[in-house]
């Protein structure tokens, strides 16, 4: 029987739950663009400070490397 025909390990369900959190974190990142004012910033913020505690990259700084590399790359 091989490795992939059993139930995933413990470790591997966590593991697997810490990265759909960070995509759904990431998503939401997104769609807070849509709120103005002080409320994005706020909101921006707390999903970037719960990325952090994950041990992820904050989103606003994955997308400010992302500007820069397309910037250069003009």
């Amino acid at each position: 029987m091989t490795r992939s025909s059993l139930r995933p390990t413990p470790a591997q369900d966590k593991a697997r739950a810490r990265s759909w959190r960070i995509f759904r974190l990431r998503g939401l990142h997104a769609q807070c663009h849509m709120l103005t004012g002080f409320e994005r910033e706020l909101a921006l913020a707390a999903i970037d400070i719960e990325l952090f505690k994950l041990g992820a990259e904050s989103e606003s700084k994955r997308q400010a490397d992302i500007r820069r590399k397309w910037e250069i790359a003009e």
